[in-house]
């Protein structure tokens, strides 16, 4: 676990947040039913939506698809891990 996530979850103990980032609605419908009881989550459809939600706040751990248009998931974690400031975010894709 990145130090990150772990001060969120010491600041957050009942509800760590969980970005999903997906442009297909049927993936939030999914996140949602799945973790919406132990995890507040937030939803981008693209990875430039993504980088503008980590800088309002940061997730406990971010679910990426690879291939959105505007920006792909690749070029979105490249971005999170070349800023200073949220580096050290954990991505799965």
């Amino acid at each position: 676990m990145g130090q990150n996530t772990e001060k969120f979850m010491m600041e957050n103990p009942e509800r760590p947040l969980i970005l999903g980032v997906d442009d297909d609605p049927t993936t939030h419908v999914i996140l949602e039913d799945l973790l919406q009881d132990e995890y507040e989550l937030v939803f981008a459809t693209n990875g430039q939506e993504c980088l503008q939600t980590i800088e309002k706040r940061e997730p406990a751990i971010t679910l990426m698809d690879v291939r959105m248009p505007v920006m792909d998931g690749l070029e979105a974690c490249k971005a999170i891990r070349d800023s200073a400031n949220h580096g050290d975010v954990s991505v799965i894709f």
